[in-house]
């Protein structure tokens, strides 16, 4: 019928057509048919499985477009399923597409806008590029930049030299460097052993007179009762082993002469 032949010229090539059980069955059945709707009804009667018709037509109503299923592939499955059955028109195919469209579909694609259809499966390629064109601009507008926080730095603990020290260059017999001193602390001159001193020296009346001691003064500032490591004082440039000033103990000519306090340990 879709080549434009009529029913009384295609009825007889059927033999030509058939082969196997079909063309046995032709053979066979030939004499209870003259038209061509007796020789469908009559094969549909043979080969087709029961209630063909009413499966059919459960099958058509109850094909929903997929979750995932374009417009293109949607309406060619339901396409081949409404040529099987035969009987619906064109107007009927239209309804039957439009209902079975996914909801967005439909929101996108008015029935009554719908006259063919072509015009389906047009507009639904229309509202699929829209959503894809959506999907690529949201990410750029609404997703913030995400930045990755750097780690906190760790503490490092260094040890405080003293001016005249060197840091070692080896620990023998240890595992970790000690990061604090093991040597008692200074002795504290008051106030008051400091004016019996000032008293008892001949010139009293000057506090550079009194006797110089390198183990109960501070080598930053020259002052007695505490260490250069807690000493708040401006720094004065001396000698710390004869408290001569305006020089540092590596450079005064005091280093040639033997002290008695030279072997005192660094402060």
């Amino acid at each position: 019928m879709g080549y434009g032949i009529s029913d009384a010229c295609l009825l007889p090539t059927i033999a030509l057509i058939f082969g196997d059980t079909a063309l046995l069955w032709y053979r066979n059945s030939r004499d209870r048919f003259t038209t061509w709707d007796e020789f469908v009804k009559a094969f549909q009667d043979q080969f087709y499985p029961p209630r063909y018709a009413f499966r059919l037509e459960e099958e058509i109503r109850t094909r929903i477009q997929g979750l995932k299923e374009n417009v293109a592939m949607y309406v060619t499955a339901m396409m081949t399923l409404l040529r099987r059955h035969g009987h619906y028109s064109q107007d009927q195919q239209v309804d039957r597409l439009h209902e079975n469209l996914r909801p967005e579909y439909k929101l996108y694609i008015k029935r009554r806008e719908v006259k063919s259809v072509y015009d389906i499966l047009e507009m639904g390629k229309e509202y699929e590029q829209v959503v894809s064109q959506k999907d690529l601009i949201k990410p750029a507008i609404n997703k913030p930049a995400e930045i990755t926080p750097r780690p906190a730095p760790l503490p490092i603990a260094r040890p405080t030299l003293a001016r005249s020290e060197s840091p070692p260059l080896h620990l023998p017999n240890a595992a970790k460097p000690l990061l604090f001193s093991t040597r008692p602390g200074p002795r504290v001159i008051d106030q008051e052993e400091i004016e019996k001193r000032l008293t008892a020296s001949p010139g009293h009346g000057n506090l550079a007179s009194v006797q110089y001691n390198r183990a109960e003064v501070c080598w930053n500032c020259g002052q007695p009762g505490h260490w250069r490591f807690h000493c708040k004082n401006p720094f004065r440039k001396f000698c710390s082993r004869c408290n001569k000033p305006d020089v540092y103990s590596s450079e005064c000519d005091c280093r040639r002469a033997p002290s008695g306090n030279a072997n005192r340990p660094p402060r």
